[in-house]
């Protein structure tokens, strides 16, 4: 839970952040079941689930029928590198 390194699709896990101008905070740290048959099932609608609230969700990289699902929804997904830390990212962010 220190950086984003997993596909959209098939992440294990999910960090939830409250981010303004000066602050940030983990509002949530989220696990989804490891399960192949439960990822083909569950897949995109769970982690939607998760990410219902957010302006942004980040990950190491998305499919097309993800971020379609997501702009729907007013969620702007962003694709970073493999390993990108959560704290310079929310950084960066701030300074937008």
């Amino acid at each position: 839970m220190e950086t984003v390194n997993q596909h959209f699709g098939s992440a294990k896990s999910f960090a939830v952040y409250a981010v303004d101008m000066e602050n940030s905070e983990l509002m949530e740290a989220a696990s989804l079941e490891n399960s192949v048959k439960t990822a083909m099932k569950t897949s995109c609608p769970s982690r939607l689930t998760y990410s219902r609230d957010c302006a942004a969700v980040y990950c190491q990289a998305i499919g097309g029928s993800a971020i379609n699902q997501l702009i729907l929804k007013n969620i702007q997904p962003v694709k970073v590198h493999e390993g990108s830390k959560i704290k310079d990212l929310i950084v960066d962010l701030q300074n937008e």
